[in-house]
């Protein structure tokens, strides 16, 4: 976001809303669910001692293939900007 548009010092779940308003994630319900990983990111970060076993892996086992489609819309993005810049 800092290098693409200039925008810098944004929180994760702040930047993670703003790559489908800048179209960097095309799927509206991928980027909803990079807004919603994003969120989590922050719990574990900040709250970590509320994140339980069962829920860390309930994520991770149903919404692994969500994070392997994010960073391949990411990747592609990153391709765009590169080329336009």
């Amino acid at each position: 976001m800092a290098k693409g548009f200039g925008l810098g010092a944004l929180q994760y779940r702040e930047t993670a809303r703003l790559t489908a308003g800048k179209g960097l994630i095309r799927d509206k319900e991928l980027a909803t669910r990079f807004e919603q990983i994003a969120a989590f990111r922050i719990r574990l970060t900040h709250h970590y001692e509320e994140v339980t076993n069962e829920e860390l892996f309930k994520i991770l086992s149903r919404h692994l293939s969500d994070l392997e489609a994010i960073r391949e819309e990411l990747r592609q993005a990153a391709s765009r900007l590169a080329a336009n810049h």
